[in-house]
């Protein structure tokens, strides 16, 4: 699995204290269910169960990094959508910072996807543990220049 099957949309999203977790969960899974990613009738049994997946602990993982997730029955293959707010969120990170780059990760509930998915979980996170990567995400001004950042982490293996 490469970054381009894996992240398959990208938002430049406002963000700022004022939009709780659960807003700007249900943002981004509008993003997806518009592009077609999410099913319109799972729409809101994939929200309840990131917004529960996140009641039991954040998954703000520090460094300005967030990567809301779950697995759901209608998730087919492992998919993501890289966001960076303009304005950071307070995503509730381990370190207390707030959050600027946005990794909503849907993963199938199929436990003969499970190779595929861990595979997808260990890219996703390698990427976003890598500091270089996140300044160019940070750096960029809108969904296709996160795209452009993309293309470039792949070809540079």
């Amino acid at each position: 699995m490469d970054l381009s099957n894996l992240i398959v949309s990208t938002a430049m999203i406002e963000g700022g204290i004022e939009i709780s977790k659960p807003q700007l969960i249900e943002r981004l899974l509008q993003q997806l269910a518009s592009e077609g990613l999410v099913n319109a009738e799972d729409f809101a049994d994939v929200f309840a169960s990131i917004v529960k997946r996140e009641a039991l602990a954040t998954t703000g993982i520090g460094n300005g990094v967030a990567i809301p997730h779950t697995k759901h029955s209608s998730v087919t293959h492992p998919i993501v959508l890289l966001a960076r707010c303009r304005h950071p969120v307070n995503f509730e990170s381990l370190d207390g910072e707030p959050a600027d780059i946005l990794a909503l990760y849907l993963a199938p509930r199929d436990s003969s996807r499970a190779r595929e998915t861990l595979r997808a979980s260990e890219l996703l996170l390698r990427k976003l543990a890598n500091k270089e990567f996140c300044h160019q995400i940070r750096q960029a001004q809108s969904p296709e220049e996160i795209v452009d950042v993309l293309k470039e982490a792949e070809s540079c293996g």
